[in-house]
């Protein structure tokens, strides 16, 4: 679209942009090189008063981010994240009042609520994070570079924790293929007639593992494995 927007000329592109909703512009200059349409932004009787030269570039790091962090649900439909605030026209948006100030609004708050998803999982995070990593009610989320430290630092610890469990899910099922007559997993007395499935499944959650995202909620669970109280794998005769 950006593509085809850019060889057409300034007036067809405004009017283009008059059509289209904010949301959608924004993603449009945050996900592409358009200095052209950021242009026709400035000229635009509507966007011009809302998206200036001044507030954009803010507003499309925030957007950015926002956008980054909705990437790494992996959800197969983005359209869960669009920010109703922002399913508007320019013209719609100023006829309510609204200004410039209400787009970094509706983009922080966004933002925290998707990083929200993290909260519960703070206290394992933080071990392995090299990073401070606070509770979600002293995170600046109107701070824009302490926001993008916090997600980064998040980011970071939970692709850790990922790699983490999927070694020592590698490491059972490796302990069970080499000792499938000592050792059996807790509690799984048909163990003997499905070693083999068991062993199967340790080494795919190992791999799905590493895929696991705490926004948008697709984990994968393994509480059977690592929520119990004891070692996983137990000595047959037990």
């Amino acid at each position: 679209m950006v593509h085809r927007l850019s060889a057409l000329g300034m007036e067809i592109v405004q009017n283009v942009l008059s059509d289209i909703q904010i949301q959608v512009v924004l993603d449009l200059i945050t996900l592409h090189d358009a200095k052209f349409i950021e242009g026709c932004i400035y000229f635009h009787p509507d966007l011009s008063r809302i998206l200036t030269p001044n507030t954009l570039p803010d507003i499309k790091r925030r957007n950015k981010l926002y956008l980054k962090i909705a990437e790494t649900s992996r959800s197969p439909n983005p359209r869960l994240f669009d920010i109703p605030f922002l399913q508007q026209d320019a013209f719609s948006f100023l006829q309510k009042g609204h200004t410039s100030k209400d787009v970094v609004k509706a983009l922080d708050t966004a933002i925290h609520n998707l990083m929200s998803e993290y909260g519960r999982y703070l206290p394992i995070l933080r071990r392995f994070s090299e990073d401070s990593l606070p509770d979600v009610v002293f995170w600046e989320i109107s701070n824009i570079n302490e926001t993008e430290r916090v997600f980064q630092a998040l980011s970071v610890s939970e692709k850790t924790l990922n790699m983490a469990r999927s070694s020592q899910l590698e490491r059972l099922a490796t302990l069970l293929k080499d000792n499938s007559t000592l050792l059996k997993p807790m509690a799984n007395p048909g163990y003997l007639k499905n070693s083999q499935h068991v062993v199967n499944r340790l080494q795919h959650e190992a791999k799905s593992v590493l895929k696991s995202t705490i926004i948008g909620k697709r984990t994968v669970p393994l509480r059977s494995i690592f929520g119990r109280l004891g070692f996983y794998l137990v000595p047959l005769d037990r």
